[in-house]
């Protein structure tokens, strides 16, 4: 085992201050194969332990931190590698892989508005994808499929239903949001095992997003806040 990516704390491994991702991202990048691959399982070892520990207490608000690590740092990267791919799939994969299995499922739902689109429907498919969440975003659904505006909004509703009904972790961001964009995650809200994430203030110093969890706040959080 890589003993240098055993970290003290869960959320070490995307902490958006220590620039987490990049930085193991270009060590595994560095590394032979067999030895990137033996890292790799070492990285899921550890998570595996560190969520093994948590109590059901803390968990949705550990998911909370990761959730909005992950989303900062997709924010402030600026390339996209397969080593990046490599190690969000070995890290954040295996975190949302567990917290389903402890019978959890992150909604993380975001109202920003971007000047560039490149980030939202190039960047973010990809980075959500190799962390094992959906990410479903009715601006993209427009430039894939040459829809309307309310049309990718029903399409995308209809998609957070079905990750909701198939128990999958999402992530939907709309950038021109109209009143019924975020229906859907609002009426789980209330379901047992969900945590909703609601981000309506860019990811920038200071910000803060609520999540709940079955519908209950645990909170506001400005930066970071775990245990």
């Amino acid at each position: 085992m890589s003993h240098s990516f055993v970290l003290p704390k869960i959320s070490d491994y995307w902490d958006t201050g220590k620039d987490s991702i990049p930085r193991f991202a270009a060590a595994l990048a560095a590394q032979s194969p067999t030895a990137a691959g033996e890292t790799a399982s070492a990285i899921r070892a550890a998570i595996t332990a560190h969520v093994r520990v948590l109590p059901d207490q803390w968990l949705p608000r550990v998911a909370f931190v990761v959730a909005e690590d992950l989303y900062r740092a997709a924010n402030a990267i600026t390339i996209w590698t397969a080593s990046i791919a490599d190690y969000l799939e070995c890290s954040a994969g295996t975190f949302f892989g567990l917290l389903s299995r402890r019978g959890y499922c992150l909604h993380y739902v975001i109202d920003n508005s971007f000047q560039e689109m490149q980030r939202p429907t190039e960047l973010f498919p990809l980075w959500f994808q190799a962390c094992g969440i959906e990410y479903v975003c009715p601006q993209l659904l427009e430039s894939q499929f040459g829809l309307e505006p309310i049309e990718s909004q029903g399409v995308a509703s209809e998609i957070l239903r079905k990750c909701f009904a198939d128990s999958r972790h999402y992530v939907v961001l709309d950038t021109d949001s109209i009143e019924s964009s975020f229906a859907a995650p609002l009426e789980q809200r209330d379901t047992k095992g969900v945590i909703t994430v609601v981000r309506t203030e860019a990811p920038g110093p200071g910000s803060k997003s609520l999540v709940y969890l079955a519908g209950q706040p645990l909170g506001m959080a400005p930066e970071r806040s775990h245990p």
